[in-house]
Parts: structure tokens; sequence; C-alpha cells
């Protein structure tokens, strides 16, 4: 995927939950400054000339095999899950390791890039184009109507919904 408008990155109804120039060079964040250290697997927050490093960590994720050959051959660039605790474990910079059900023989790793935090998978929807999710020829009800397949309303409701933006390593 080549770069876009900002737009494309981060939508307007979206809360960011942290930012990162896509180029991984720094990125000011209020009075706060993010610089991510790929070699050493770190994230340096420097505040007030103190520098906080936080060692980036592997989630694991399992998906059925259109998800995780859209992901793995580049043609989705965004993973839709709940915002449950388990999500909210997720910082930029981290690894995912997704395992292709129901075996989990095959695997791969991404990096988070970009999280996105929505109400509801129809807010994500309305907000990204369907083609990160890898769903270009969807319709915004048929989208959310597969998520449903997956995550009940009330858990929907309960947790909200996460747009992980991520890119294979």
């Amino acid at each position: 995927m080549t770069s876009g408008s900002s737009e494309s990155f981060f939508p307007a109804k979206t809360e960011v939950l942290d930012l990162l120039a896509l180029d991984n060079r720094w990125w000011p964040v209020g009075k706060e400054t993010v610089k991510l250290n790929q070699e050493n697997a770190q994230r340096i927050v420097i505040f007030n000339n103190i520098s906080l490093i936080f060692n980036f960590m592997e989630h694991q994720m399992k998906l059925f095999s259109a998800g995780f050959y859209g992901i793995k051959e580049g043609k989705q660039i965004i993973e839709v899950r709940l915002n449950d605790d388990k999500r909210r474990a997720i910082n930029l910079g981290d690894r995912i390791k997704f395992s292709l059900l129901p075996d989990l023989k095959e695997e791969f790793k991404t990096e988070v890039v970009g999280l996105l935090k929505y109400q509801s998978f129809r807010d994500l929807f309305s907000d990204i184009s369907l083609s990160h999710w890898n769903a270009s020829n969807w319709t915004i009800d048929q989208a959310v109507a597969q998520c449903y397949k997956y995550y009940p309303k009330e858990d929907e409701k309960k947790y909200g919904v996460l747009g992980i933006r991520i890119k294979t390593v």
C-alpha cells in the first residue's frame, strides 16, 4: 500500500490511541515525542526530557483462511476485532503472530502501525475503505453482518471495536 492522505490512515471518527509517522520517524504527540526503535523492539517516549522505554510485545491471533491469506498477501491492512481486554494490551510497534485455523500449523508475523477505536463495526466500516479489510466488493451491511458471525452485538456494545492497522514483517 502506498501512503495516501492522512485521512486514509486516521479517519475523522477515529480516536487515535497513539500516533506513528509512516516511516517510523519522530512523531509529536502533545508534549511528548514517540520514537520506535525497531532493532531493539522498544518504544521510547520522551516527556519533559525524561526517556521512558517500553518493550514491544508479541500477541497471537487466529484467523480463518480468507483473513489469514488476505493479510499475508498484503490485500488486507486492517484487522477488525472487539476492543476487549486482550486487544487493549496492543500498542503501536507490537507484533502480532497470526495462525491459520483450524490446525494452526501455518503462521506469519505482522507489526502494528495504527490503532483505530470505534463504538461499532458500522462506524468503523463507514469510516474506512472496505478495501483495507479486503472487502472492496462488499457493502457496509455485508461487512457488519460478517463481524456478527463471530462477535455478539452485546459484546460490541460492551467493548467497542478496534481496527488494527498492520503490515507484514
